[in-house]
């Protein structure tokens, strides 16, 4: 189904979720050599996307940094694995 386009609010609330969440994986630090740049971050109505190239143990704890900020609907991963 196509969502209803988000209004100004809601699509500001959604910026919110992605500064964020990009904020947080600029914060990841147990993962040598990780680079946040490599995981781009879109929200759309409370759900984020978290796309990009990286390894399964990143992506791994990208998805984990990412479930503990607030006011998340829903993430979805579309990864290209390196490994």
């Amino acid at each position: 189904s196509i969502t209803e386009p988000a209004d100004p609010s809601s699509r500001a609330h959604d910026a919110d979720i992605t500064e964020t969440v990009t904020t947080a994986l600029k914060q990841i630090r147990s993962i040598p050599h990780f680079d946040p740049g490599m995981v781009n971050v879109i929200t759309e109505n409370g759900i984020v996307y978290l796309m990009g190239a990286v390894h399964r143990n990143e992506g791994s704890v990208v998805v984990n940094v990412t479930r503990l900020q607030p006011d998340i609907k829903q993430i979805i991963t579309i990864f290209q694995y390196l490994d």
